[in-house]
């Protein structure tokens, strides 16, 4: 009888650090499939320049094009090194469902008023969702994540 007691302290530890390990393990997955949701990844695949003749030209071969930025969907702000709605006031117009997109505008007014709008089409049933950024007579598309 001596014996199975001894053992069994042991064994409950075991089963202890087994649950304390899972729940943790739980806790961090839940953790990052919720961050997930909270922005996208956005990556460049065309841009096109409004020209004074009200014709729009592409050039793929544009430093931007390839390039990614983020989108916080909380708050709309749009953060990448060549596009950036940083000192912009952004506003989310519709965080977008099954049936609408994703919307976003940036506004700023140092001097001059400078708009940018965002649309994700949320509502596509592919993973990659299409995207349409203009900013002034620059329009940017890809896919966000």
């Amino acid at each position: 009888m001596r014996l199975e007691n001894a053992a069994r302290p042991k064994r409950d530890s075991y089963m202890i650090r087994y649950i304390v390990l899972s729940a943790l393990f739980t806790v961090l997955i839940s953790g990052r499939a919720h961050a997930a949701q909270e922005g996208y990844v956005c990556h460049i695949d065309a841009f096109s320049r409004l020209q004074n003749d009200g014709t729009m030209i592409s050039d793929p071969k544009d430093p931007i094009v390839g390039k990614e930025f983020t989108v916080d969907s909380r708050s709309g702000k749009i953060l990448g090194r060549y596009l950036s709605s940083n000192g912009f006031d952004t506003e989310v117009l519709d965080t977008g469902s099954k049936q609408q997109s994703f919307k976003v505008i940036a506004k700023n007014s140092f001097g001059f008023t400078h708009i940018m709008y965002l649309e994700i089409m949320e509502f596509s049933d592919q993973f990659s969702k299409p995207f349409l950024l203009t900013a002034g007579s620059a329009v940017y598309s890809g896919r966000c994540t």
